[in-house]
């Protein structure tokens, strides 16, 4: 239990951190979206009984495809995918920051795509469900 505590507390507030640096040009409101995404993230990677499923790849892939499905981005899968290619190639494993990295990018470039629509939390939000819909069926 204190294993799993020190890892989520250690989890949220490097995310942050890497939430601040990475996303510093986007709207307030978008950053608040990417904070609820990474709190949940952390969440279902700490407390989530089976690890291979709460793997951050496996629960950011799932993500992105709740992006691309809401988001309309498929028409731009190869440039999603090669964005994927050079992040997963950098992580070189499971680490998180990495994968959060992508999703942010992914985030990033679904607002542009969808910019003046107001579709930010929608798109958000079904990144957020098929995320934990991956976790079970």
């Amino acid at each position: 239990m204190v294993r799993r505590s020190a890892r989520w507390i250690g989890s949220v507030a490097l995310l942050l951190l890497a939430n601040a640096v990475l996303h510093a040009g986007i709207s307030t409101t978008d950053r608040r979206l990417l904070d609820l995404f990474g709190d949940i993230f952390a969440r279902v990677r700490s407390d989530y009984v089976d690890e291979a499923k709460s793997e951050p790849w496996r629960l950011i892939d799932a993500a992105a495809q709740g992006l691309l499905k809401t988001g309309e981005n498929e028409s731009r899968l190869d440039e999603l995918k090669s964005i994927r290619a050079r992040y997963r190639e950098r992580s070189k494993g499971t680490n998180a920051y990495d994968a959060l990295g992508y999703f942010g990018d992914l985030f990033e470039r679904s607002l542009s795509k969808e910019a003046g629509t107001g579709n930010n939390e929608t798109l958000m939000m079904a990144a957020i469900a098929q995320m934990v819909a991956a976790l079970d069926p």
